[in-house]
């Protein structure tokens, strides 16, 4: 019985391994995606698949707790939006050129923004391992734009190429979206606020479909691929939430933000990247970065 006790893994932990999953298998979805189908249109699409974790997050005992129910809903829906936004970016990312096994290492850098905007707004100071942490996203930022580009290490006009403009942004995007996200489950329940992301993301895409009439002649397997990478991603946000609750965060999220790692195995295996030593070590690099980031 003991045994059996020790063998069976602790909440947090199981919560954790499936975000960390869904997140990993959302990127690689999210890559072959964005070869067929238009960022906006996929942004559209994937926002059908938030519906269903919405829906089942309305029955929750938590979902009414809080504090300050419109401040916290609002921070929780510009979450979404800059969110959705950073999703935006990253499609075109991969669209225009960029390799799954190379973008989704760097834009999960993003807690580097989210400590440069929580240290100038909210007076959070940066630690040593954050600091650490800092030094090391540039240097991944620079191995990055040097193996995608052709001309090695003298190639710093890959810094500013379409698909690395893209990378910046969703950097951008993330993390003022993670500032705000810590914004709104100040005021309401992790519940609450995953729903009103979610109805950011329907905001987003209302003004995608009004402002930019994006093409609608998609195939099933587009359809469903689409879907699927909504579904991933709140997924993937209800089970993080569901991790932070029984587990720390200062484990739990350095746990979580290893997921790149799902993404650069399901990319070199069934997307057929290749994988050269610059970008094993630019790739081990930005994971170094991301937890000595996320380190509080």
């Amino acid at each position: 019985m003991n045994l059996a006790r020790r063998l069976v893994l602790p909440q947090w932990l199981r919560y954790s391994l499936f975000a960390m999953l869904a997140y990993g298998v959302w990127g690689a979805v999210s890559s072959l995606e964005s070869q067929t189908t238009s960022a906006l249109t996929l942004q559209i699409v994937s926002t059908i698949g938030l519906f269903p974790v919405a829906l089942v997050l309305l029955f929750s005992k938590n979902l009414r707790r809080g504090v300050n129910h419109s401040r916290g809903i609002l921070f929780a829906m510009a979450t979404g939006i800059l969110g959705g936004a950073g999703n935006l970016t990253l499609y075109e990312t991969l669209r225009v050129g960029g390799k799954a096994s190379v973008v989704f290492p760097l834009t999960g850098m993003y807690p580097l923004v989210t400590i440069v905007v929580a240290r100038l707004f909210l007076k959070e100071r940066l630690n040593r391992m954050q600091a650490l942490g800092v030094a090391l996203a540039l240097a991944a930022v620079y191995l990055f734009s040097a193996q995608q580009g052709t001309g090695g290490f003298s190639a710093w006009g890959d810094l500013f190429s379409r698909w690395m403009v893209y990378a910046f942004l969703t950097l951008l995007l993330f993390g003022f979206a993670c500032v705000t996200q810590k914004m709104a489950t100040r005021y309401i329940s992790d519940e609450l606020s995953t729903i009103f992301f979610a109805v950011g993301f329907v905001i987003l895409a209302i003004v995608i479909w009004v402002a930019f009439t994006p093409r609608w002649n998609l195939s099933v397997k587009d359809w469903g691929l689409g879907i699927v990478v909504g579904l991933l991603l709140g997924a993937g946000g209800l089970a993080l939430f569901a991790a932070f609750r029984f587990g720390k965060a200062s484990v739990v999220t350095p746990l979580t933000a290893l997921y790149p790692l799902i993404t650069v195995i399901l990319a070199v295996t069934f997307l057929h990247e290749r994988l050269d030593p610059i970008k094993i070590v630019a790739i081990a690099v930005s994971l170094i970065a991301g937890v000595a980031l996320s380190k509080e």
